[in-house]
């Protein structure tokens, strides 16, 4: 092997790494005004738009309990396949939340920790965190372990 296929495999090989890292940054952009929040009751309704609206009003709820009323949401979207058959021990499947500004999101994660001192209701159960890129939840995940 010649230094000049050295040389090429190695600059093949930084732009590839240069093309990870700038989608990686532009996934972080799209999701900079995102959250993620799991335990939501999931509607039972056949219709789209009324399971939607749905999650809306029950976030609508959430928010209140975690006095965080004035921030605008900009789209609510259900995470993975809807289950046809509803077993009682299915979990509900994650809502991703995007906000309209950044400073919202950060407002509702801060409020988020009032979650934990509600004893009653579905509202024990909930948790949210902000939306991670899977290379984000990867090295976490290596961190935790």
């Amino acid at each position: 092997m010649n230094s000049t296929t050295v040389q090429e495999c190695v600059e093949g090989a930084l732009k590839v790494t240069m093309l990870e890292d700038k989608e990686e940054e532009a996934d972080k952009n799209r999701r900079k005004t995102s959250i993620i929040v799991h335990g939501l009751h999931e509607s039972e309704a056949g219709d789209p738009a009324d399971r939607n609206k749905y999650d809306c009003d029950n976030l609508q709820t959430v928010f209140h309990e975690i006095s965080c009323d004035d921030v605008n949401v900009k789209q609510v979207i259900r995470l993975g396949k809807r289950q046809e058959e509803t077993d009682t021990d299915t979990k509900p499947r994650p809502v991703k939340v995007v906000f309209e500004t950044e400073q919202a999101k950060i407002k509702v994660l801060g409020c988020a920790k009032n979650l934990k001192g509600i004893r009653e209701g579905d509202l024990s159960k909930i948790f949210m965190h902000q939306d991670l890129t899977p290379r984000e939840r990867q090295s976490r995940k290596v961190l935790l372990a």
